[in-house]
Formats: C-alpha cells, sequence, structure tokens
C-alpha cells in the first residue's frame, strides 16, 4: 500500500514538474527489411534514424520565454557488440525566443537544411547524400531564426573549438525561404575553412501533389552542381506515391528513388521503397525495403 503511494506520488510529480516547465516527451521507431541488395550488401533489417527527444519552454514574461530541445538517435537494430552504443546525438539547444525571433545555441539542423533541401527529403530510409552535402546537423552551432512577413531567415555560426587563436568560426551556414500562395523558394549558402557551396530549392505544394527541385554546387563532394526533382502524389485517403531523381553533373551519373507510404493511422505508417544508383548515397544504395514507423 505504502509503496502504491509513493510511485503515485513520484508520477504526479514528474508530472507537474512537466506541465510547469511545459515539456513534450516525444520520439519515432523507425524500421526495414532489406528484402533485396546489391552484391555488396547483406539482407536483414536496417534503423530508419529512430529517435526520442524532449523540447520544451518557459514563460519569462514580457513576451520572452526560455527553450529546450534535446533528442537522441536510437540505433534500434543494435545488437549490443562490446564497444558500441545505440544511443547518439542528434539535437541539444537552449535558447531565447520573443519579439526579436529565437535565439540558440548548440547541435542542431543547420539552416540550409531546414529552409532548402530539405524540400525534396520525402522517404523514410532511403536518404541520398546530395540533400546533406551542404546541410544536415551542426554542433557547436550559434543560430538565429526569425520570419519577416512572408520570408523565414535562419543564420547559423558553428565555432571553432580545435584550441586555433586565428579563427573563432569554423563556418557559416546562411538561408532564407519566401513562401507565396502554393509556391516556396530557399536560398542557402555555407562557407568553411575549404569550401563555399550555395544551394537554390523551389517547391510546389498543391491539392493531392507536391513537388520540388533543388540544385547546388558541393565541391567537398566531388561534385560541380546536384540537381535533384522529388514529388509526392496522394493516392486516396492513406497513400502516397514518392519519387526522386538526382543528377551529378561532374560524374555524369543519375540516381533515382521510388516508394509508396501508406498511413494505418494518424501516427503509424507503413512503406515500401526501393532505389536505383542513388549516386552518392551514405546509406541504403541499390535496395528495396518494406518498412514501418511508428510517431509517439
Amino acid at each position: 500500500m505504502k509503496k502504491s503511494v509513493i510511485i503515485a506520488g513520484a508520477v504526479a510529480a514528474i508530472m507537474a514538474g512537466s506541465a510547469i516547465a511545459d515539456t513534450t516527451v516525444y520520439g519515432r521507431a523507425r524500421m526495414g527489411l532489406v528484402v533485396s541488395a546489391d552484391d555488396d550488401t547483406k539482407v536483414g533489417l536496417a534503423n530508419g534514424s529512430s529517435r526520442f527527444g524532449f523540447k520544451g519552454s518557459e514563460d519569462l514574461g514580457n513576451g520572452m520565454s526560455a527553450i529546450y530541445h534535446y533528442e537522441l538517435g536510437y540505433d534500434a537494430d543494435n545488437n549490443g557488440q562490446a564497444g558500441t552504443s545505440p544511443v547518439s546525438n542528434r539535437i541539444g539547444l537552449v535558447g531565447l525566443k520573443g519579439d526579436f525571433g529565437t535565439i540558440a545555441m548548440g547541435n542542431m539542423w543547420t539552416p540550409v537544411y531546414n529552409l532548402v533541401s530539405s524540400a525534396t527529403d520525402k522517404f523514410n530510409l532511403i536518404y541520398n547524400d546530395a540533400q546533406y552535402a551542404i546541410s544536415g546537423r551542426a554542433g557547436d552551432a550559434l543560430a538565429y531564426v526569425n520570419k519577416f512577413g512572408a520570408v523565414d531567415v535562419q543564420v547559423a555560426l558553428v565555432a571553432n573549438d580545435s584550441g586555433a587563436e586565428s579563427d573563432l568560426v569554423d563556418a557559416y551556414n546562411v538561408a532564407a525561404k519566401y513562401t507565396t500562395g502554393a509556391l516556396a523558394f530557399g536560398l542557402g549558402f555555407q562557407k568553411d575553412s575549404d569550401n563555399t557551396n550555395g544551394a537554390f530549392s523551389v517547391s510546389y505544394k498543391g491539392d493531392g501533389f507536391y513537388a520540388a527541385f533543388l540544385t547546388y554546387n558541393a565541391e567537398d563532394f566531388g561534385g560541380d552542381k546536384v540537381n535533384t526533382i522529388a514529388a509526392t502524389f496522394d493516392v486516396g485517403s492513406n497513400g502516397k506515391i514518392a519519387a526522386r531523381v538526382s543528377n551529378f553533373d561532374l560524374k555524369d551519373d543519375t540516381g533515382t528513388t521510388f516508394g509508396y507510404q501508406h498511413n494505418m493511422s494518424k501516427r503509424t505508417q507503413a512503406f515500401f521503397e526501393m532505389s536505383n544508383n542513388v549516386v552518392g548515397a551514405k546509406y541504403l544504395t541499390g535496395r528495396t525495403i518494406i518498412g514501418l514507423k511508428h510517431n509517439f
């Protein structure tokens, strides 16, 4: 009896603390069965960026609030071998939000991904490195986010933590997106110690149809220009067909990805994906996958 009272009290305290801090707990479990592959890849299970996270805010008054966001990746198909960890850091940031916009520091998605290259990120398990060549996530970042009318603006400075005194900043990542009706235009730049890369995207979101075009130079990726076209088409009330084509000018090569996504509920989705020569793909090139995703 006493044990039940203690447990109930602990749960109530945790829930009360979460309410005060306005904390949201969320996650995603996503796995796929690789049913066919090229000669160099074994058939088996593949983890699709499964994760769990916490994010929240506290009202500081005068229209300002403190925010935080922590997200950990979980390698759901990890077999627990010695020296390996199934957990990885995806996002970790703290910041302030107000009429001035949002200022945050930590590990986060870059402006170029958020406002430009994410326009063609429409698949579950077949990721194309082309869309991450000058985007993705960055650590040691100081970011500013704001919206001016129909224009979203994001800026991130990646700090130099190598100990060298000559350069205080390792990289700059800047992007903007203008939205008018069903159209959105994104423009972004990244400059690091070796290269300067630029990206441009345009997307259209209609009734049951979405299409996007992304182009950028990626000097540190072995190509002078990468062009990607992605589209999705609604099939009935719960289904969606997705397609993507990427071309590398320098390598004169093209990769394609096709898939079907079926929403079994608001949080659970079954999917089928297949790729053919996804040039520069970091994950799952030349494979056919049947998978399941559940958001919580």
